[in-house]
């Protein structure tokens, strides 16, 4: 490797460095330092660097994203307890969020359903809905079974589906 080639490296580090830290990928691991968060998709940002929804729900760091918005780990003040926290922006064209919430609601209370807990706004900017924490996706552990499930993984899973058919 030339001198050039060198140089060029290392600036290519350093651009990824400062990248990475605004939109909050610093080793994967979440947001990086200071008080607002940071999001390479959307931006969500309070004066105070604390964003609230409702009265006792504080937003952490972004864990997934799709088409309407993100999606964030959240804490429940009253209890301690973790919440996922869907956000989608107010200014969205086809806002899906209220539909997504009366969904849950007709679903109601069963095994791998999450309970509802809130729906209203978050910094003035985005409808949130504020949804108990379940475990990883079905599309994590099939990625983290190197995408190929084992034919009794594939049994079981429609056996839960069949059996959740059958009790509505």
């Amino acid at each position: 490797m030339n001198k050039r080639e060198g140089t060029k490296d290392k600036e290519r580090q350093s651009d990824d460095k400062r990248t990475s830290t605004v939109t909050g990928a610093v080793g994967g691991r979440g947001v990086g330092g200071g008080s607002t968060m940071h999001t390479s998709r959307h931006s969500v940002t309070s004066s105070s660097g604390v964003l609230m929804v409702g009265p006792n729900f504080r937003v952490g760091k972004k864990i997934g994203c799709g088409n309407f918005g993100e999606l964030r780990l959240g804490k429940n003040l009253y209890n301690n307890e973790h919440v996922a926290i869907k956000m989608e922006p107010m200014k969205s064209k086809a806002p899906q969020l209220h539909l997504e919430y009366r969904f849950y609601k007709l679903l109601g209370t069963h095994e791998g359903i999450p309970k509802v807990y809130y729906l209203g706004t978050c910094g003035g900017r985005y409808n949130a809905m504020v949804m108990e924490l379940l475990g990883p996706s079905l599309e994590d552990l099939f990625v983290h079974c190197g995408r190929r499930f084992r034919l009794k993984t594939v049994l079981l899973i429609a056996i839960q589906l069949v059996s959740w058919l059958n009790e509505k």
